[in-house]
């Protein structure tokens, strides 16, 4: 029997599907595969606007900008974060983790910034990307906190301040 609540339901591979992002609109979502695939997906129609052979194991985490135009992503042996334009499917940046596991990705409303919220001894609890070519980083240390598991990105403004900040 199918749940009444249950509005629409999609299957983009054989695997399962890993880190679902949504852009602010709700037309478009992002998911990650088994397969290292990373998916966009238009919600309205089902179609799938963009497959990319992102990585070589399989997707744990993915981030959508806001504005459905970038897509990030991050395999399970988390070694490197990549950017994709998520309507040409064209890498835009890839950032080496360098020993940080994420445990969650968050892209600034336009893409050009991304969070991260990771774990692991010694690691900053959070980090600040430049996507836009440069791979400026900006980490945060909050001692006694432990692992932050999720993370969330409210406005642009403090954002680029910071990484401005981190590039001077």
């Amino acid at each position: 029997a199918t749940d009444p609540a249950l509005r629409r339901a999609w299957r983009f591979g054989p695997g399962f599907a890993h880190g679902l992002a949504l852009s602010a609109d709700g037309r478009l979502a992002a998911t990650g595969d088994d397969a290292g695939q990373v998916f966009v997906v238009d919600l309205d129609t089902g179609v799938i606007v963009q497959q990319i052979e992102a990585h070589a194991d399989e997707v744990w985490h993915c981030a959508l900008s806001c504005d459905g135009r970038r897509v990030a992503s991050c395999d399970r042996a988390g070694a490197v974060v990549k950017v994709w334009d998520a309507r040409s499917g064209e890498l835009c940046c890839s950032l080496p983790l360098a020993g940080l596991e994420p445990n969650a990705l968050r892209l600034t409303a336009n893409g050009t910034a991304l969070l991260t919220a990771n774990h692991g001894a010694g690691a900053p609890c959070l980090s600040l990307w430049a996507t836009d070519g440069g791979q400026a980083r900006r980490d945060f240390h909050a001692p006694g906190l432990g692992t932050a598991w999720d993370v969330a990105i409210a406005g642009t403004a403090a954002v680029k301040a910071v990484l401005k900040q981190a590039l001077n």
